[in-house]
């Protein structure tokens, strides 16, 4: 229940994204989440939606803390939105899952290091240019990692970085990680798609230079997938065994939608085998969201 909504007026700078956000403090330790409303020049210029919503998941104590975190960004699929692993799923499908509560209970238990998730609003139609996302992978590379290493404790260099997504977004991130590998060093995908039944193209993996920036990536696929996705995503497994690109693929009868809670955790588990743990910062230097916009702080209860 909302008990008070305090708004101020605010002038201030960020790559031109106009940022409103809503905090969500729980009644239990727990992490947070935040949701940031974002107008994106980039998408705008493209001629897509520039009105974006953007969910960040907060580790417990991070407010009580000087520890700069990794992060994890984390890509919904095909007619999904930043909230899809907050409980929102596809239209009732996959609303099992919380990537927070998810977060929560590996850190409590000690599985995972204390980490950021990021969730941005990627929803489009089912297209991608040649060898790529564009406009996307530039609004989530030039203007989601920038917002959020300005405005959040991060460890913004690549090791501190991993990236993920299902279906669609699956796809994103493999894509994503294999084009910026100067920002990302995990990449993983969760029953992923192909648009067209494309992979990844072999100019782009075999020309991945592994010594300078390392790559992990981290697959699964259930064979009972509605859209037969487990061919594909075998096919870009061998893709990576023949240029010799470290992976873990794990392979069940699951389909498109029902083991992704399971498997979200073990993805989460197995980037956090390689990203560092919280460090102290040298520096950080908040630059207050964008432009000539308003801060609005909001009290919601946790569903």
């Amino acid at each position: 229940m909302i008990t008070r909504r305090r708004v101020i007026t605010l002038s201030v700078l960020l790559c031109a994204l106009l940022i409103l956000p809503i905090a969500r403090p729980y009644a239990f330790a727990a992490g947070e989440v935040r949701h940031y409303h974002i107008t994106s020049k980039l998408l705008a210029s493209a001629g897509e939606a520039a009105e974006r919503e953007l969910s960040v998941y907060l580790p417990e104590r991070y407010d009580t803390t000087e520890l700069a975190y990794p992060v994890v960004y984390l890509i919904h699929g095909f007619s999904g939105t930043n909230r899809t692993f907050l409980g929102a799923g596809y239209g009732g499908t996959m609303s099992d899952v919380r990537a927070d509560l998810i977060a929560d209970r590996l850190i409590e238990s000690g599985e995972i290091k204390p980490l950021i998730i990021v969730l941005p609003n990627m929803n489009r139609s089912w297209t991608r240019k040649e060898e790529g996302i564009t406009p996307y992978d530039d609004y989530l590379v030039h203007e989601i990692v920038p917002f959020v290493d300005s405005n959040f404790r991060t460890i913004p260099r690549r090791e501190g970085r991993a990236i993920t997504g299902h279906s669609l977004g699956g796809h994103d991130a493999l894509f994503i990680a294999l084009q910026h590998p100067d920002m990302f060093s995990l990449a993983g995908g969760l029953s992923s798609g192909y648009p067209g039944g494309s992979l990844p193209g072999r100019d782009l993996v075999g020309n991945h230079d592994q010594a300078s920036f390392p790559l992990h990536f981290w697959l699964y696929a259930g064979t009972n997938d509605q859209f037969a996705l487990a061919p594909l995503n075998r096919d870009f497994v061998a893709l990576l065994k023949e240029f010799g690109l470290p992976y873990v693929y794990e392979e069940d009868e699951g389909d498109h939608f029902n083991r992704i809670a399971q498997r979200l955790s073990e993805n989460l588990e197995y980037f956090s085998g390689f990203l560092p743990g919280g460090i102290v910062p040298v520096a950080f230097h908040s630059a207050l969201f964008t432009t000539w916009g308003r801060l609005r702080t909001t009290q919601l209860s946790r569903r």
